[in-house]
């Protein structure tokens, strides 16, 4: 079975402070490479989504493909606490809040 899902997201939260908090107001980026290592997306911006969360829509996704990726917080307090990329799970609860 293909993968059907083109949703990159991440959670990021400061690691400096006690408990951890989100991030809002970052301006990550996301690289994405084919598996044979041509890149196919170069410092793509994520959108906020709401407390830390952000999102990339990858438009050039095939299901028939496997990538590989890294996502740049562009702060050094910021850790990703997950990211989704194959099992819709994020994108429906996303969906469903909106």
């Amino acid at each position: 079975m293909p993968k059907i899902d083109n949703k990159f997201t991440a959670h990021f939260i400061n690691t400096t402070t006690a408990p951890w908090t989100p991030i809002t107001g970052l301006s990550p980026t996301i690289n994405i490479r084919e598996t044979n290592g041509d890149l196919v997306v170069n410092n793509e911006a994520l959108v906020e989504l709401w407390g830390g969360h952000y999102m990339f829509t990858f438009s050039g996704y095939n299901a028939y493909k496997d990538y590989l990726y890294d996502i740049n917080p562009n702060d050094t307090n910021a850790y990703i606490q997950s990211g989704v990329t194959d099992d819709g799970s994020l994108n429906k609860a996303l969906d469903d809040l909106r």
